[in-house]
């Protein structure tokens, strides 16, 4: 398509970007967006942002695109997908859609023309809050009396935790960037007294971190440092984040996880959570990176 020019976006168009692709400018460094714009009037039509940082297994560069309605299926995206895989050629293994799509979503077949494939799919689920609350309290009390719980081990609200140690600790286990974590923590995106953080000693062992949808918490993060893992790490973090969202008047919250993450599958089978809806990952490979 003639009708187009892709180059990496000004300052003065970064503004434009923020609109199109809010979710980029949380955080330090700003991904390199490039822009996809008219020869005559250099009207923005398109955008596509580069995150150059891996993330996930196997380590590959988050990439987040839009296009103006009105000039998509007309070479746009693809033109700016070509530009992307030019760009970062021999920097990552593989380059991923940095949001997952619901399953039958349009752009699903959009990915797959411009070579990328279906990695794994997240699970969306939710569940009676006293139901939960009243199964997990049980097994708390359970390693609490087999003496499974350390002493040490104690939980704080996300308001009072170490944000940076808990940044740190999103990005270690997850891939995400510490200063997209920290920015929102401190951006107000996730409930500061309601999402928790695990403590051991002085360290930050664990977090989980919800934000609210109306008038439901959705976990959006729930990690724990490899050598606390198992059943009492997890089920203190679920325990208190539980109770909170139901002394803040919530009787049912939402989770969701990937196809791969047995324990927390097990978990929504034993409270008989309900999956509300399938989202899928996608990535395409790029070989070896030089």
């Amino acid at each position: 398509m003639g009708m187009m020019i892709i180059r990496e976006a000004t300052d003065s168009e970064l503004p434009a970007c923020r609109a199109l692709l809010p979710e980029i400018f949380t955080g330090t460094p700003l991904p390199e967006v490039l822009v996809a714009v008219t020869p005559d009037d250099a009207r923005l039509i398109g955008a596509l942002a580069i995150g150059w940082g891996n993330i996930d297994k196997p380590p590959g560069f988050p990439l987040w695109m839009h296009v103006q309605a009105e000039w998509r299926r007309r070479g746009v995206g693809a033109a700016l997908m070509r530009a992307a895989v030019a760009l970062t050629a021999g920097e990552t293994s593989c380059l991923r859609a940095a949001r997952p799509l619901r399953l039958g979503d349009p752009a699903e077949a959009f990915l797959r023309a411009q070579g990328f494939m279906a990695r794994h799919d997240i699970l969306h689920f939710e569940t009676d809050s006293r139901r939960f609350l009243a199964m997990v309290g049980r097994t708390l009390v359970a390693l609490g009396c087999h003496g499974r719980v350390p002493k040490a081990a104690r939980i704080v609200a996300l308001a009072d935790a170490p944000h940076d140690a808990v940044a740190r600790l999103v990005e270690a286990e997850t891939g995400t960037s510490r200063e997209i974590v920290r920015a929102a923590i401190t951006g107000g995106h996730y409930d500061l007294q309601g999402s928790v953080a695990l403590m051991l000693g002085d360290r930050t062992v664990g977090a989980l971190l919800y934000a609210w949808q109306g008038k439901m918490p959705v976990i959006d993060i729930r990690v724990v440092a490899p050598a606390q893992r198992g059943a009492w790490a997890n089920v203190m973090l679920l325990h208190a984040a539980t109770q909170n969202g139901l002394d803040a008047g919530s009787e049912r919250f939402r989770f969701f996880c990937r196809d791969d993450v047995l324990d927390t599958l097990k978990l929504a089978a034993k409270c008989a959570a309900v999956t509300t809806h399938v989202e899928r990952q996608w990535m395409r490979e790029t070989g070896a990176p030089e």
